[in-house]
């Protein structure tokens, strides 16, 4: 965050009509002239471990830099909880209830959800590229959000983050899946197809209960599954359970009511 002759704030994101942004790349292309010049008290980055990383010439140029890694939390209050610190930074005394507020109405639906004795729908995850499924484990984000919404993961046994497996090994299971989420990035079925047409055994496509995180865009047009429903996981936790179980009839069986923010979409339904 700047205070300067140029912009009365820089920050590394979105804009708000009461803040001008400084756009200054990112990666090998972040103007760092420009941002030594703006002098920021702070600089917040993350890391991936890449060659896109910038962390270590920023704090070479005497730039006060802080990482944040709320994107490798493994589960979604503990995404959430990171409002916590951005009220310390910027002095938001109610980020503290916020969080609270958060975390009870999402601790309250999963009770209710996890409550019913209603058949779990078996869930897969991920995308096949060149032969090889990639997955999220099942001590991931993903696998956790799945389990909260009342779904049954493929592979909520595993004891890790991330998963590799051959095309065949999920073929395999293709018969048992009744929801499928996170396709890679693809948005349509036939996309899915045109990458690897093996996948339209899977149970969940032929039914047609494939869902996708991308019905939400931010104001720059990005995802918003990784900007605002990172602040809304009670809402989230909603959507992702209409989507497992397909539909608002069954949140409403379950006297849960219909989310107002939707992330998840289902790709036989444009």
């Amino acid at each position: 965050i700047a205070d300067s002759s140029l912009y009365s704030r820089v920050v590394r994101g979105g804009a708000t009509d009461s803040l001008p942004v400084a756009q200054l790349g990112n990666g090998t292309s972040l103007d760092y002239e420009r941002l030594v010049a703006i002098k920021p008290d702070l600089v917040m980055t993350f890391a991936t471990g890449g060659g896109e990383d910038d962390y270590a010439r920023l704090e070479a140029l005497g730039l006060p830099v802080m990482l944040t890694s709320e994107w490798q939390e493994d589960s979604p209050l503990a995404k959430a909880e990171w409002i916590r610190l951005y009220g310390t930074l910027f002095g938001a005394g109610s980020a503290d209830s916020v969080f609270e507020q958060s975390r009870k109405s999402y601790e309250a639906i999963r009770e209710g959800i996890l409550a019913e004795s209603v058949p779990r729908p078996r869930v897969l995850a991920g995308m096949a590229y060149g032969g090889v499924w990639y997955a999220p484990g099942g001590r991931s984000y993903t696998a956790e959000l799945i389990r909260d919404a009342g779904g049954r993961y493929l592979w909520e046994d595993d004891t890790t983050r991330e998963m590799r497996l051959t095309l065949e090994e999920v073929l395999a299971l293709s018969d048992s899946v009744d929801a499928w989420v996170n396709p890679g990035m693809f948005a349509k079925p036939s996309e899915i197809l045109a990458v690897d047409p093996r996948v339209k055994g899977i149970k969940a496509f032929r039914d047609g209960r494939v869902c996708q995180n991308d019905a939400r865009k931010g104001p720059g047009g990005g995802n918003d599954f990784y900007e605002g429903a990172v602040a809304r996981p009670a809402e989230l936790l909603l959507n992702v359970t209409e989507c497992l179980y397909f539909g608002s009839d069954s949140l409403k069986r379950r006297n849960l009511e219909v989310p107002p923010y939707k992330w998840y979409r289902n790709i036989f339904k444009l």
